[in-house]
Parts: C-alpha cells; sequence; structure tokens
C-alpha cells in the first residue's frame, strides 16, 4: 500500500462520515429514519462544498467515466419517472416526502464514487473501513451475548445489534463479509490476517446464532460464488493446483469453522434453551413455513400489483389504500334536546353524527365514484342508524355508520397493502394512532390531546377573521361543499 496522501485525508473523511450514516442514534424520534436522512442529507452538502471549493483534486477522467457508463442514466431516468409519479399519485405530499430521499441516495452514490476513485487503494480502503465496522459490530455482539447467555442460553434471537432490529443486524454482518474475504487473501501481515479470520468466523457465527434466513443463505451464496471463481479459473485459466487448493481452503475454513462452532454450541446447550443448527434455519425456508409462506405471499402480491399498474403504480412513498372504515355512534335514545329528534330541525343520526365519518372519507379518498346507503327509521321519519358504502376508482372502499341508538367503536382505520392505521377513539379528537404491518409489527403514536375535537376550529375560524379571509386554506368552501353533496347522495 502507498503511503496517505494529505490530499485523500478530506475524502477518507467524507466516506467515513457516509457510512457512519446507519449507527447514528435516533434521538427518541417516532420516524427512526428522520434523524439519519437529515445527516445524509449534511454530508452530501459537506462532499458538494468540497468539490466545489477544491475542485483540483478531482481527477476529470474519473467524472466522464462516470457519465459513460449506462448506470448513472438508469438512475437519472428512475429519478425522473419517480417525480412524474407526484402527479398521480394516492398521496402526493408522500411522494414529496420521498423524493428529497431519492435525490440524497443519488448524489451520496455520485460523490463516494468520485472519493474513492481519486484516492490511493480505494478499495483497500473501503475493505479496511468496513472490516472496522465489522469488527466493531462483532465485539458488540459478543458482549451482549456474554451477558446474555448465563440467564437466557442461546435465545440470542433478542439481540439486535447496532440495528435495533435482528434481521438488519444479520444483513449488517453478511453485508460486510465479502469486504472481509478480501482483506483475508490480500493482507501481508500475517498478525492482520489472523484477526480478519477470526473476525470472520464470529461474523458468520453470529448471523447462524441469529437465524436470519436470508443473511445466512447470501453468505453462504457468497461462498459458492467464489468456490466458482476459483474453478473457473482453474479450468479455463489454468490456474496454478496448489494455489487453486490453497484458495479453496481459505475460503472454506471460516465458514466450517463457524458452522462447527454453532454445531458444538447448540447441542451443549441445556434442553430449556434455543438448540437450532444452521440446518434447521434454512430447512425452514418453504412454502407452507408460516413465515416463510408470508414473505412469498408479499412477493406475489407485489407481482400482482406490478402486473396490473407496470408503468404508474400507485406514486413514489406510496402505497394503496384498499378500504377504509369509520363509526361514530352514540347511544342518545334518552336525549330529550329536540334538535336531535325533530326532522325539521335537522334531527337525525346521519345530520349531527355521520358528518364525522363521511368528512373523514372525503379527507382520505376525496369525492365517491358511488354511494350506497340505507338507515332505520323512527316513527318521526329521521333516521336512528345510517350505514353507508361509499366506492372510489380503483374498487377503493370506505365504510361508514352512524347510529344515536347504540354505542359504536368511534374509530377510524385505513387498510392499505402493506397494513393499516387505526385511529382510536376517538378518531375526530385522537389520542393515539396504531400503524399495524402486514406481518404484525405496531407502532404508535400517542397525543395527549385534551377536549372533543372542535377547539381546533374554532382557532380557524378566529385566525381566518383576523386575517381578513373568507374561507380557510385548509378547509375551502369547494371541499365543504363536495362533503355536503355526498350527504344529499345519502339523503335521497
Amino acid at each position: 500500500m502507498t503511503s496517505l496522501k494529505s490530499t485523500d485525508i478530506p475524502k477518507y473523511v467524507l466516506v467515513i462520515l457516509y457510512l457512519l450514516t446507519g449507527s447514528l442514534p435516533n434521538f427518541g424520534a417516532i420516524d427512526i429514519l428522520a434523524p439519519q436522512w437529515i445527516y445524509f442529507g449534511s454530508i452530501n452538502i459537506l462532499s458538494c462544498s468540497y468539490i466545489l471549493f477544491f475542485s483540483s483534486s478531482i481527477n476529470n477522467t474519473s467524472l466522464s467515466k462516470l457519465f459513460t457508463t449506462s448506470y448513472i442514466y438508469f438512475y437519472l431516468f428512475y429519478l425522473v419517472w419517480n417525480i412524474f409519479s407526484y402527479f398521480y399519485a394516492v398521496n402526493p405530499v408522500e411522494t414529496l416526502i420521498n423524493l428529497p430521499r431519492l435525490t440524497n441516495t443519488f448524489f451520496a452514490i455520485f460523490f463516494c464514487y468520485l472519493f474513492i476513485s481519486n484516492i490511493s487503494n480505494g478499495v483497500y480502503f473501503i475493505s479496511n473501513i468496513f472490516f472496522l465496522f465489522l469488527l466493531a459490530e462483532m465485539i458488540s455482539y459478543y458482549y451482549d451475548l456474554s451477558e446474555v447467555y448465563p440467564k437466557e442460553g442461546l435465545r440470542v434471537i433478542a439481540i439486535k445489534g447496532f440495528a435495533g432490529n435482528k434481521n438488519i443486524t444479520a444483513a449488517s454482518i453478511a453485508f460486510k463479509i465479502p469486504f472481509a474475504i478480501f482483506l483475508y487473501f490480500n493482507s501481508k501481515k500475517i498478525i492482520f490476517k489472523v484477526i480478519v479470520f477470526i473476525t470472520l468466523v464470529a461474523g458468520i457465527l453470529a448471523i447462524s446464532l441469529i437465524e436470519a434466513r436470508a443473511a445466512i443463505l447470501s453468505t453462504i451464496i457468497v461462498l459458492i460464488l467464489l468456490i466458482s471463481y476459483f474453478v473457473y479459473k482453474l479450468i479455463f485459466e489454468k490456474l496454478d493446483f496448489k494455489f487453486f487448493s490453497t484458495s479453496i481452503l481459505k475460503t472454506v475454513s471460516p465458514y466450517v469453522l463457524a458452522f462447527l462452532i454453532n454445531l458444538f454450541a447448540t447441542n451443549f446447550a441445556n434442553d430449556k434453551y434455543r438448540k437450532v443448527t444452521i440446518a434447521d434455519t434454512i430447512g425452514k425456508i418453504s412454502f407452507t413455513e408460516q413465515s416463510s409462506n408470508g414473505r412469498f405471499n408479499y412477493w406475489g402480491d407485489a407481482w400482482e400489483y406490478i402486473k396490473e399498474n407496470p408503468i404508474l403504480a400507485s406514486g413514489l412513498g406510496n402505497w394503496k389504500i384498499e378500504s377504509i372504515f369509520a363509526f361514530h355512534g352514540q347511544n342518545l335514545r334518552h336525549s330529550d334536546n329536540p334538535r336531535l329528534w325533530t326532522k325539521e330541525l335537522g334531527g337525525g343520526a346521519l345530520l349531527d353524527l355521520g358528518i364525522y365519518v363521511v368528512s373523514f372519507a372525503h379527507l382520505i379518498l376525496g369525492n365517491p365514484k358511488e354511494i350506497i346507503a340505507t338507515s332505520v327509521f323512527t316513527n318521526e321519519g329521521i333516521d336512528s342508524k345510517t350505514s353507508m358504502i361509499f366506492k372510489y376508482d380503483s374498487n377503493v372502499i370506505a365504510n361508514l355508520s352512524c347510529s344515536m341508538f347504540d354505542t359504536q367503536p368511534n374509530r377510524a382505520i385505513i387498510s392499505g397493502e402493506r397494513g393499516l392505521i387505526e385511529i382510536e377513539p376517538t378518531f375526530y379528537a385522537p389520542t393515539k394512532i396504531s400503524i399495524v404491518m402486514n406481518n404484525g409489527e405496531t407502532t404508535s403514536i400517542t397525543n395527549d390531546y385534551k377536549g372533543h375535537g372542535l377547539r381546533e376550529q374554532a382557532r380557524e375560524l378566529e385566525w381566518c377573521v383576523r386575517n381578513n379571509l373568507i374561507e380557510s386554506p385548509k378547509m375551502k368552501h369547494s371541499e365543504s361543499i363536495s362533503v355536503m353533496k355526498s350527504m344529499d347522495k345519502i339523503r335521497i
């Protein structure tokens, strides 16, 4: 390796800063990725500033080479395609939120390519950085294991490493394995080679203990590809057989040692502890196993959706809403308020309570294409309860209900392709929202809301009056008229 050049130091630092993105804490944010995206964008600004002010440190050849590859144009096309998706997105705001992320990723790849191609021994540098990250992960992982094992044995599935999720942890380790193998083959110093070997064994073993099937398979695929490469060299390029044998031994040895340790550890564990080998984990991959089958179903659903919407889909960052549900029912049987029970005063469940569920449907989905409604009427000719179905384009349905005769859940649900969002009672004055994914993963967001949900209307009215506005920018007259037209169709 050549000596470190002073002009390369800023490039080294910037690349390292990019690689640290995944290790950034979430600082208590509800969206755990939001701080990382802010950090990511900040590094892009630093990188852009460095290139602008120190352009002489960037080789023009590497820049021109980048723009001669098809990858850059493919990504640019993909970026423009997603920008265009704003105009047909289910939720255009979600597209606007995700576009900066897509753009940030593009520039990060662009800058990293320039930096790595303009520093000495770029491949070695990246490999060493990834190896150091892997080493840190292994130290952290096995430290946690030493704390957990005396109490829970090999129930190490709960150890999540730096990522906060076992599957992401396993994927992170698996991604770094090829870089460690590269150093293992190319390092000249024996001590460093031994450290790399031990880290490789520890990484492969950790993946096996986490029981992440995709990570295990990817690691085994890397092994198969390496063996295939050396076999190809032996057959077609007349590779020296001794070198071939040595290379195969060096490739296989960390895998074999890790698998043997895994087998020994699982057999040594007490019966009350987890005893799962790598073979057991891989054997769970099938069309009938619950977790695997769920993933196959997701892929099947995705493929069906691609066939139905090959070009436009739902827009960047959007997943199609399938249906919504909203209920608003109160037991008002014993109320003597004449407004509720007098037809001339606008009585009935629809006008008093149904406006909430109808407005919710309009807020989420807009104007319905078709309305089906049915009611139960009192002797005075007002509806005591009303159920409605709003049908929209793309076969989206809103199921709405209101009642003055019985207490209903008073919650709202938005159901989509990937899961559902549940606004817990009461949905018009929400105190808690639960996001439930199809795999059962649930995230809850609480809101310390006090009141009946009407004060925001009063505040908005006050603001409009103070600013001499005849309508609210948040709720325009046209939207109110649209809601009332739906109410009239229901009444008819």
